[in-house]
């Protein structure tokens, strides 16, 4: 097991894919910055509203108007974050695992691993923790790219005691539910062994996962089941994360609920690996 994850480590650092997609993350994060900087000179009047595509709706002018903070000011760096995580971190981070699972099928690596005589259990095991591994690390750059550029940005008036744990216990739960949602994407493209499809489905269920919740909501409310499927929903709990005052129930049932998926995911995974031939 030792030499398959020092294997999967030494793909890890000659992989593109997590560079680029990485690099692509922090642009973006700076991207959204830029873009908070441009809105709050419209609503300041110091740029004209509609420049570079970018338009202020009237309400938002008239709350500006009426409240002495700008718009630079309420959004914080948490309310930064969590737009990362609820926009852009599935996406790429879905990306990189679906390139990294797909390549050993893409150019035929795989049959010589299978070959050696390792467990086939274990093989699909280190493919899955390393990938999983690779994309904390991914949104673990994103988090301090997200504070850095929060820092330069806005200043440091908002880092106190009170921040640092709010800080921590968001990350904390955004981290192992994005772990579990890259654990899905991986058992995902180990069916399909496309990259194409593997990528579509993934960006697909990114896309209209609250949609199919929702109408699984409205089924069974017709119905009068006292459950709700988007409480369960990796997606959904990684967008209505609360960032601040988090409680202890949401977090109880959201590790649980992350750490099933975890499970359930590798387990499949594992099965079909163990059962589907290598082409």
């Amino acid at each position: 097991m030792i030499n398959l994850l020092s294997g999967e480590f030494y793909k890890l650092q000659k992989s593109k894919s997590i560079y680029v997609c990485s690099i692509v993350m922090i642009a973006f994060v700076l991207f959204f910055y830029g873009l908070l900087i441009l809105m709050d000179k419209i609503q300041q009047g110091e740029v004209e509203n509609g420049s570079m595509e970018v338009v202020v709706s009237g309400e938002a002018m008239e709350e500006t108007e009426e409240s002495t903070a700008s718009i630079f000011e309420q959004i914080g760096i948490l309310d930064a974050l969590q737009q990362m995580f609820g926009a852009f971190s599935g996406i790429f981070t879905a990306i990189f695992a679906a390139i990294f699972v797909y390549g050993e099928y893409g150019n035929g690596a795989i049959k010589n691993v299978t070959g050696k005589g390792y467990g086939r259990w274990k093989i699909f095991s280190s493919k899955y923790l390393m990938t999983i591994l690779a994309s904390i690390l991914m949104m673990i750059v994103m988090i301090i790219t997200t504070l850095l550029f929060g820092v330069v940005f806005k200043g440091t008036e908002e880092l106190n005691g009170e921040f640092c744990r709010n800080l921590c216990s968001y990350t904390a739960i955004e981290l192992l539910l994005g772990a579990a949602f890259v654990g899905l994407v991986i058992t995902i493209n180990e069916f399909c062994r496309s990259l194409g499809a593997g990528i579509a489905i993934s960006i697909c269920i990114i896309c209209f996962s609250d949609l199919i919740t929702m109408g699984f909501d409205l089924v069974l409310k017709y119905f009068h089941f006292n459950f709700k499927v988007s409480d369960y929903c990796l997606l959904s709990l990684m967008a209505n994360c609360p960032k601040t005052n988090m409680d202890e129930s949401f977090a109880v049932r959201t590790i649980v609920t992350a750490v099933l998926w975890i499970v359930f995911t590798f387990g499949i995974g594992a099965l079909h690996f163990k059962k589907a031939d290598i082409k």
